[in-house]
C-alpha cells in the first residue's frame, strides 16, 4: 500500500532485506519487537497484524508455520538456491583448492 521496496521497509525496520524477503515468502517470521514496530508503522493492532491472517494463524496453531509456501508447486531458481545456501561456497571452494593443490603436487 505504501509502495515500499523490501530495501526501504528493511531500512525503516532496521533489519536486512533478506529478513523482509523471508517474511514475505513464509520462510521466517518477524520477532515480537519487530511486530510491535510494524503495528505502529502500519497503524494496526498486534492482534490484527498477527491474527488477521487466518491461514497463518492456522499454521501456527498446527505447529506448521515454517511451510508457508508450498515449494512443490514451483521450481527453485538458482538465485533462491544461492540466497539460501551461499555459505556452501566456502567449504566447497576450500575442498576444490585442496584437490587442485594435491593434483598439481603429484605432477611436480
Amino acid at each position: 500500500m505504501n509502495n515500499w521496496s523490501q530495501d526501504e521497509l528493511a531500512d525503516i525496520l532496521k533489519v536486512s532485506r533478506q529478513s523482509v524477503s523471508k517474511w514475505e515468502s513464509g520462510k521466517n517470521y518477524p520477532s515480537l519487537d519487530i511486530l510491535i514496530v510494524m503495528s505502529d508503522l502500519f497503524g494496526v493492532t498486534l492482534d490484527q497484524l498477527v491474527k488477521g491472517d487466518n491461514d497463518l494463524k492456522r499454521q501456527i496453531l498446527n505447529g506448521n508455520y515454517h511451510s508457508g509456501i508450498d515449494k512443490r508447486n514451483r521450481p527453485t531458481t538458482i538465485v533462491e538456491f544461492l540466497s539460501d545456501y551461499w555459505w556452501t561456497i566456502f567449504p566447497v571452494g576450500g575442498f576444490l583448492v585442496w584437490v587442485f593443490y594435491a593434483i598439481s603436487w603429484n605432477f611436480q
